[in-house]
Formats: structure tokens, sequence, C-alpha cells
């Protein structure tokens, strides 16, 4: 409103009017209704706050970061295999459903006083900036080897880490065994020389209770890892061939031999 006029304006337009004075006043209409031709991240954090206001779903409202907290696992993996089967229509819904998951628990903290999406954000820019001191700071990285090394190193002076049983020490409880094992390995290997190949042996050896199990498995992982390949992913892979193989068996009628041909 100004000059005894109302002007209507885009909010993009509005620093190129002229003739504001101290007698000028600017309201912003809210948007009406929630569906649209094309969303934006802003419509995701309104839908959002619709959603768990004092009037909204009942479901979304009664969940706690406790409640929820498996579906950020169950979508993650979910985004995953939409990543395995490169599947870029899945992928854009997979990973909106991962969004979510944050979203969700920014409202959340919100709600209850503990942070907000600003702080989330804000956090991660700053991680962002600080471990790639390659990029934002002085050390200057060639190739894809050292520039994981600067952030290697600058995430162990955020952390404050005072060794390496200190960094193992805090990995996640909850990471699958396979992932967890190839973690601890390379961060062993940093400190120790790698298990002699008699070692290795292991894994082919014998033993039938729970410590050579587990020291088979390990020594499983450790090996993908000097080999470059993800344990968690290529035993998840050959289970999948594993379930392909047997349907062709089982349609041909012979479940017997399925095996051989993996």
């Amino acid at each position: 409103y100004a000059g005894g006029k109302l002007i209507k304006t885009r909010l993009c337009e509005l620093d190129r009017l002229g003739g504001y004075g101290y007698s000028c006043e600017m309201s912003v209409t809210p948007e009406k209704g929630y569906v649209k031709k094309k969303y934006s991240f802003g419509d995701l954090l309104r839908i959002m706050g619709r959603l768990t206001a004092f009037d909204g779903c009942p479901w979304d409202k009664a969940q706690t970061h406790e409640s929820i907290r498996i579906n950020m696992i169950e979508e993650a993996y979910e985004a995953v295999d939409a990543i395995n089967c490169g599947d870029a229509d899945a992928m854009t819904e997979e990973l909106g459903d991962v969004m979510l998951q944050s979203v969700f628990h920014c409202d959340m903290g919100e709600r209850t006083g503990e942070f907000t999406l600003a702080d989330v954000i804000d956090a991660l820019c700053r991680k962002l900036v600080g471990r790639h001191t390659h990029i934002f700071g002085e050390n200057r990285a060639s190739d894809a080897g050292e520039a994981l090394g600067f952030w290697e190193a600058a995430k162990s002076e955020e952390k404050s880490y005072v060794s390496t049983a200190d960094k193992l020490d805090r990995l996640p409880e909850c990471f699958p065994a396979l992932l967890a094992a190839e973690k601890v390995y390379k961060k062993l290997l940093k400190v120790c020389d790698r298990p002699g190949d008699e070692w290795f042996e292991l894994a082919r050896s014998g033993g039938v209770d729970e410590k050579d199990i587990g020291k088979k498995l390990f020594a499983a992982a450790a090996d993908a890892a000097d080999k470059g390949v993800d344990a968690e992913v290529a035993l998840s892979s050959f289970i999948a061939n594993i379930k392909r193989n047997f349907a062709k068996a089982e349609a041909s009628g012979d479940v017997k031999d399925f095996l051989k041909d993996l």
C-alpha cells in the first residue's frame, strides 16, 4: 500500500517498484490450498506443518523421533535399491521419502524446542566447509585419495578423536555387521599392518562355533575391502542372483542344481 493506492505485485518484483516511503505498508497473502501443478521445498515444509498442526493428521502428530526411527533405515534401503536398479523414477520417489524423514524429524524438533531445520542446515554446511579443507582451506588434493585423507583429518580434529580405539568405539552400533566389519578393518589398516594371508585362510577353514564363524565373516569383509568391493553390496547382489536362479529353476520344475549356475 503506497501513496494511498493498493498495488499488487509479485514478491520477486518488489524491489523494482518506485515510490517507497515511511507510509508504505506490505503484506504477503498466504497461499490457499495444497494442490499445485508443481511443488517446491517450501511447499514440503508447509504441508508437513499442516499435517502436524493441532488439527492435523492424528498419526503424524503422535509420532516421536523414536517411533519413526526405523522408517529412516527402511527408506534408505529402498533408495539404495532404486540406485542399484538404475531406476530414475524410483530414485525420485525413494530419495523423496528419505528427505521426508529428515523434514519430519526437523518438524518434531521445532515443535519440542530441540532444534530446527535451520539448525540442521547450518550444521551440515559447517561440516561441508570445515571438512573440505582442500576446497575451502589451504590444503590441495591432487586425487580422490588425498581429498579423503584431508576429510578424515578434519573430521578427527572436529570430533576430537584421541585414538583409533576411540574412533572404533564411536561407530554406530546399529550398523549391519558386514558394514561394521569393513569400517573397523579400514580403520585398523591405518595404524597396523594388514593380517598375513594365512589369517585370511580362516575364510576357507573349518570351524563350527560362533567365534570361528565370526572370524570367517570378518576375514571375508576385510578381503572384500582389500579388493575395493563393498561386502554388504556384494552379498546383497549374490542373494539377488540366488533368487533369480531359483525362480527360473522352480519354473522349469528342477530346483536340485540351481546353485551351480551362480
